[in-house]
């Protein structure tokens, strides 16, 4: 038997703000950002979630045999970006599979196209049978990272890195020992 994965492409464009001849421009602010939210906000409660829900209705009607993919356009990650997103949870068939938290929205920009790599790959291995994810579950699993055991790797004044074995899943911190740091730089976690 052949397998078909359905590729979605998410794509959300920027809209112009409305000049008129007379009007003088002091900046370069070419963008109607309310305009813009509001148009995205429209397009995932009118489109988004409704196709959402019957990609999820494939899924449970073929005991997860369905699958498919999805790709988001870079002038979605821009948008994303500009609210100060630096993180993404990643959930496959409606389980909570992944998420990945950095220092800055810079460093998600960077590393973006090889973590949608590792999340596609994850979404064509995982066979999970669940309702659509919430953003409760995403914060639960952000939150849950007590583990049963953990180990770290130090280059003193640089860098530490830890993983934690926890029930059901690992988490791996890189964070920054430079000189007037101490902060986190990744945080991954995966569900096992």
């Amino acid at each position: 038997m052949i397998d078909v994965v359905f590729y979605f492409q998410v794509h959300q464009p920027y809209r112009l703000r409305k000049w008129r001849p007379q009007d003088r421009i002091r900046k370069l602010d070419y963008f109607d950002q309310p305009l813009n939210r509001l148009v995205a906000e429209r397009v995932a409660e009118r489109c988004y979630l409704p196709m959402n829900r019957v990609l999820r209705e494939a899924i449970e009607r073929t005991d997860g045999e369905f699958r498919c993919a999805f790709s988001l356009s870079g002038t979605v990650i821009r948008q994303l970006r500009d609210q100060n997103a630096v993180g993404v949870v990643v959930a496959v068939n409606g389980e909570v599979v992944w998420a990945d938290l950095f220092a800055s929205t810079q460093l998600l920009q960077k590393y973006w196209p090889k973590l949608v790599r590792s999340y596609a790959t994850e979404a064509v291995v995982t066979r999970a049978k669940s309702a659509e994810a919430s953003t409760r579950q995403a914060q639960k699993f952000l939150d849950d990272l007590q583990g049963r055991h953990e180990t770290s790797d130090t280059e003193p004044g640089v860098y530490r890195q830890s993983e934690i074995t926890g029930n059901g899943f690992k988490v791996f911190e890189l964070t920054s020992l430079l000189p007037k740091t101490g902060f986190s730089v990744h945080v991954a976690k995966m569900a096992e």
